[in-house]
This record gives structure tokens, sequence and C-alpha cells, in this order.
């Protein structure tokens, strides 16, 4: 039987967002309710990377939590999300040897929501922890 450090497991999910926009109205309006893990300029702009601030334990939870909150964004940073190039969930896995099948889900309403506020959906599956298998 592997240890619990050798199992599949959810992460998180990160917004990821990019554009030739000034994101501090954005990052300002998100501060009560994310976290910022980067945020930098670079070629194309500025981008970031953002949590929620309370972690979600399910996608479906991230995914609808990330959708209410683009939608009660005040005027200024809706217009700032409006000029991103780049607005994307970015799904965090963990692999390990157990179980032999692992499913993340999110029903259509989550993934419904998440379009509405042109948000993207991307899946990152990092590489096997070699020392916790």
């Amino acid at each position: 039987m592997a240890n619990m450090a050798a199992s599949t497991r959810f992460l998180n999910v990160d917004l990821d967002l990019a554009g030739p926009v000034d994101l501090a109205p954005l990052l300002a309006a998100l501060a009560r309710t994310t976290v910022v893990l980067r945020h930098e300029v670079g070629a194309e702009g500025e981008i970031a990377s953002l949590e929620l601030l309370r972690g979600p334990a399910t996608v479906e939870e991230a995914l609808r939590g990330f959708a209410a909150i683009v939608r009660r964004l005040p005027r200024p940073a809706r217009a700032a999300w409006e000029q991103l190039t780049t607005r994307a969930l970015d799904v965090g896995v963990q692999p390990g040897a157990e179980p032999h099948m692992f499913q993340l889900a999110a029903s259509a309403e989550a993934l419904a929501g998440i379009a509405e506020v042109g948000m993207a959906l991307v899946v990152t599956v990092y590489g096997v922890d070699e020392s916790s298998v």
C-alpha cells in the first residue's frame, strides 16, 4: 500500500492573467478574495497568477468561486478584465502511484459560469515526485 504522499491529488486552481493593461485596479479589487502568487511585467504586458484566499476543496468550488468574484468586479476592474488576452483557470494535479484512475469533475453550470466571464480552463499535471512513490 502506498503512503499518502504517493496518492494522486488535486492541488489547487490558479487564475492566470495576462495582457497589455495595468493590472493594479483589477488586483486591488480581487485582494479581499484572492492571494497574488505572481505579478510582473512581461514582453506582452502585465501577467499575474492568483489563488482563492480560501483554498477550494474541489475544482467545482474553485470554478464557481472565481466566476462569482469576476461577476462582482467594480467597473474599473471589469474594464481591465475585458482587456486581458489571457484569463485562464489552471487546475493543478499532483500524480502519484495510486489510485489507478483519478478524475476531477466540473458541472455544466460551473463551466458555463467561467465561459460567461471569458475564462478558459487549463489542466496542469505535474511530474511524479519520485521521492514519495
